[in-house]
Formats: structure tokens, C-alpha cells, sequence
């Protein structure tokens, strides 16, 4: 009997022993998957920011190389109802504004930790190739333009584009280069630049390369009818180029209502508590409503999103000033507004400064860190999660980067 009871009493302790220790490594490894799912996410998010501005208008209500010049912003009426694609810079932060975009469950999180104030990111560029097309022909001055691009040039067969090769293939990748709905940049040899967007990219029976633009909602400029601008002759020589806009915000309804997330919802996972995730999003230019299916599920648990700026503050002397992530004194630099006023606007931004948190799946921790422990009583290192009872703080990890904006590099415009 005493054996028996001291074999019971040692197998209850290696059992209690090795219960924690399994539970100390799944907590390890969470936290690890969510530091790597972070890391890789925060690569895309840097990629993407180096690229602001790229073959597109650091600011187009300033840009001195927009057609038509004079003398309103963007005299065209159609431009009103294209409000996302006319308010183009390089880049666009809305301080604190990630809660706007979140369900009751989002909020939750946010109220339950008064210190998260998530920023949202809008980025203007061409995120599809790195080229620039040119063009054979442009005409039509109706409904729509019908550009003809050169079947033989490097950009194109650098995409595997091939003239003999069977209509559908050479439909598709022009499809891929060009889809429908997207804003399309059309550069002059003198460099002028107009803009429209794309209403289909196909193929005639030859083999010729045709992107249809939407010409009455923007109004594209001829020379016959606008002196000082405009496009020439049969428009050969032009260079085209997609634009995209790109949002960045944290968004607990991609995983909900998205069945191609079925097994990251909640429930199926056991999870109890909200989540929200870090969310890459390409926006129509004329709705600014989501393009459909565009939305990329880059960080899973993220719970903060923020920016700081560096930008030129003085044209004259050239200097440069830092501003700290949620400072008000970004917003002559990173709002929709700035884009008019006088010495400032998204073109003078030569950095960015980008933090983003994750949290681990689970809560793992009863409290806090205490702020007398903080370097900085901003930093993040846990956040309550509400509801699930018993330990309800997770841990964060955060990384920090500083990305140079390289297509406004030496833009000084007044």
C-alpha cells in the first residue's frame, strides 16, 4: 500500500511537471509564430513604402508636370467623382483613425487599452511591374481612348509577352498588367503627365497590345484643343503606367467574413478573444471602396500601427525635421489637405518611420508591465484581451524600421 501510494503521489507530480512545462512551450511558441508572421509582414509593409510615389505624382495637385497646368488644381469636372485618384501623393497618414475601421470586437480591444491608437497608411504608386509601356497610338476623344502600345518592346516581352503566341495568353498577361478599374499615368515625351483609368487590356487579331481607358470621366487633353498641354498628333512615344492605391490598416472583418480564412476564426481555433489583424488593401480611385479581392492579410494579430515622418521644413534652406509617430505637427505633411498649402505637402516627406505590434494569440500573462519599468511609458509590451476569465494580458512584440521615400528625393516644389 505505501508503495502504491508513493508510485501515485510521483506519477500526479510528473504529470503536474510536465503539464506546465507543455504549456510554457506552447506559450513560447506563439509568441514566436506571431514575432515570425510580424516579421515578414513588416518586410512587405517596408517594401511597399520604399515604393510610394513610384512612376506616379508625389503630389499631384502641385506637380508642375500635370496636364492640364492651369489654373484650377484639376479643372476637368469628372475629377469630382474620382475624389481618392485626385487627392494622389506620395503617401497619406490618419493619425489614430485604425479604429474607425474595426466591428464592436475591434473596439473592445482598443478600449480595454487606452494606450493603442492605431494610424492607417494610404500609399500612391505603381505596385504592379517597374515598367513604363509605350505606346504605338492614341485616339478616340468620346466615351473612351483606345491606346495601342509598341507589341515589341522590351517592357512587354519582358513579361512574356509574345505577338504569335494564342490570343488568350497574350489577353491574360496583358489582364495582369492592366486590370479594369485601375488608375492608368500617361507620360508625353516632354514629360507631361495625364491621367485615367483603365477599362479593359486586350489583344486585337494581329497581335497588337490595346489598353481602352475611360476618357470622358477624367477628360484627357489633345493639343488641338489645349495649347499649353496635351497629347499630339497620333500619340506615339507615350509611356503608360498603372497606379494603385494601397491601404494599410489593422481590420478584424477580413478574417470574419472572408471564407478563405474559415480556419483562423474565431472558434475554430478555441479563441475567445477579438482579434485584429494587419490588412493590405488596393482601393478603387474613383470609390475609394475596396477593390474586390484585393484585401492581403499581412500580420495576423496585430495591435498597433504607427508612423512618424521625416520631411523637408524649410524649401529655402533645405532643412529636415523629424516628427514622432502621432504628433500633429505630421499633419501639414500626411494629409488629404496638406496637398495645397503653401511649402508643405506629401512630396516634401523623404522618410518614414513605421512601428508595428503583434500580439500573441493567447493570453499568457495577469497584469502588466508596470510603467515605473518603462523607458517609456508609450511602449507596448502587453495588452489586456477581454473576456476568456484567468489570464488576460498577451505579450506584444514591436518592430521599428525608418524607410527612406526615394520617388520624392530632391521634389521641392512651393
Amino acid at each position: 500500500m505505501v508503495a502504491l501510494s508513493v508510485g501515485l503521489l510521483f506519477s500526479v507530480m510528473v504529470f503536474m511537471l510536465t503539464r506546465d512545462v507543455s504549456r510554457y512551450f506552447q506559450r513560447e511558441t506563439r509568441v514566436a509564430d506571431a514575432t515570425m508572421g510580424a516579421i515578414i509582414g513588416f518586410e512587405r509593409l517596408k517594401a511597399d513604402l520604399s515604393r510610394a510615389g513610384f512612376l506616379a505624382s508625389p503630389n499631384l495637385t502641385k506637380d508642375p508636370r500635370r496636364c492640364p497646368k492651369a489654373p484650377a488644381p484639376l479643372v476637368a469636372d469628372g475629377w469630382a467623382n474620382f475624389v481618392p485618384l485626385s487627392q494622389m501623393g506620395a503617401l497619406y497618414v490618419a493619425r489614430g483613425q485604425g479604429g474607425s475601421t474595426l466591428s464592436a470586437g475591434g473596439q473592445a480591444l482598443l478600449t480595454a487599452n487606452p494606450g493603442l491608437s492605431p494610424d492607417r497608411l494610404r500609399l500612391y504608386g505603381n505596385y504592379r511591374t517597374a515598367e513604363q509601356f509605350p505606346t504605338r497610338a492614341i485616339s478616340g476623344a468620346a466615351a473612351t481612348v483606345t491606346i495601342q502600345l509598341q507589341p515589341d518592346s522590351g517592357a512587354l516581352l519582358r513579361l512574356g509577352y509574345v505577338v504569335t503566341a494564342a490570343q488568350a495568353v497574350r489577353d491574360a498577361i496583358l489582364g495582369e498588367a492592366f486590370p479594369a478599374g485601375r488608375a492608368l499615368r500617361i507620360v508625353s515625351p516632354e514629360g507631361e503627365e495625364q491621367y485615367s483609368q483603365i477599362a479593359s487590356a486586350v489583344s486585337d487579331g494581329t497581335g497588337v497590345p490595346t489598353v481602352t481607358v475611360l476618357h470622358s470621366s477624367l477628360g484627357l487633353q489633345y493639343k488641338d484643343n489645349q495649347p499649353l498641354c496635351g497629347i499630339k498628333g497620333a500619340g506615339t512615344g507615350y509611356l503608360i503606367n498603372v497606379v494603385n492605391i494601397i491601404e494599410y490598416a489593422l481590420d478584424d472583418t477580413l478574417v470574419a467574413n472572408n471564407p478563405n480564412f474559415q480556419d483562423l476564426k474565431l472558434g475554430n481555433t478555441g479563441e475567445v478573444w477579438a482579434r485584429t489583424d494587419l490588412v493590405r488593401t488596393e482601393l478603387d480611385p474613383q470609390t475609394g471602396d475596396p477593390i474586390v479581392d484585393s484585401q492581403e492579410l499581412i500580420a495576423e494579430y496585430a495591435v498597433d500601427l504607427r508612423f512618424g515622418i521625416t520631411a523637408v521644413t524649410n524649401l529655402a534652406t533645405r532643412d529636415v525635421t523629424s516628427f514622432a509617430a502621432g504628433d500633429a505637427l505630421m499633419d501639414p505633411y500626411t494629409t488629404e489637405a496638406s496637398a495645397s498649402l503653401i511649402n508643405r505637402g506629401p512630396h516634401l516627406i523623404r522618410g518614414v518611420r513605421a512601428r508595428l505590434s503583434v500580439r500573441s494569440r493567447a493570453p499568457d500573462r495577469g497584469a502588466d508591465v508596470p510603467d515605473s519599468l518603462k523607458t517609456n511609458p508609450n511602449d507596448i509590451f502587453r495588452v489586456a484581451l477581454p473576456g476568456g476569465g484567468g489570464d488576460t494580458f498577451a505579450r506584444v512584440r514591436s518592430l521599428v524600421a525608418t524607410v527612406a521615400t526615394r520617388n520624392t528625393r530632391g521634389v521641392l516644389w512651393p
